[in-house]
């Protein structure tokens, strides 16, 4: 239980982390006040503890990530764990680092495009705001730097680009048997823009 609405899990999660600018998170003044003390432990019943359902199957996002991060470690020989918490998970292969992260929302996200790693985060897009996927479509430093994927919806958005991403959606597909897609409108606004097009494949 959580006394938090999903709105203002989103706007917490951004104030609490230390990436996010200040500035970038519209949180009010008085709700700053009222969070004070607040910790990322708030958060888990949009994160961690986020319900997915595929037909009779019903989990968490925390355990799918869980799930991933021991067969990363137990079976994927080429696949180092770096970092491993209940809401984040880091992996290198060779020289590569990606990292995985279970989101409350997205306010803020651009600030975490802007790290040389690339950076999945798990998320819930319908609490996307009105217009992210045209801006993330349209930002070269987001679209490149992360993807935000929603394993309830099994739509994704984003090009970045780390060989532990494809790992982790054939890990989905051999012990969930499900498949993550583009988002229709993400495709439909990188066509618009011309990153690419239709003769692509």
């Amino acid at each position: 239980m959580t006394d938090l609405t999903p709105v203002e899990a989103e706007l917490l999660e951004a104030v609490l982390d230390p990436r996010i600018p200040a500035e970038q998170v519209p949180a009010t003044p008085e709700q700053r006040a009222a969070w004070a003390g607040r910790a990322t432990q708030d958060l888990r019943a949009f994160t961690v503890d986020r319900v997915i359902e595929w037909g009779q199957t019903v989990t968490t996002q925390g355990e799918i990530l869980a799930s991933f991060a021991t067969h990363a470690d137990e079976e994927l020989e080429d696949v180092t764990v770096v970092e491993r918490a209940a809401d984040r998970l880091t992996l290198q292969w060779r020289r590569e680092v990606a990292h995985f992260e279970l989101r409350a929302g997205l306010a803020g996200c651009a600030a975490l495009a802007a790290r040389d790693e690339p950076r999945m985060l798990l998320s819930d897009l319908d609490r996307a705001s009105d217009g992210f996927i045209e801006t993330f479509a349209g930002d070269p430093v987001m679209r490149n730097g992360l993807i935000v994927q929603d394993l309830h919806r099994l739509e994704k958005l984003g090009a970045a680009r780390a060989s532990v991403f494809v790992y982790f959606e054939w890990f989905l597909r051999d012990v969930y048997g499900v498949k993550v897609l583009n988002t229709g409108e993400f495709t439909q606004r990188l066509i618009a823009l011309g990153v690419i097009s239709l003769g692509m494949g």
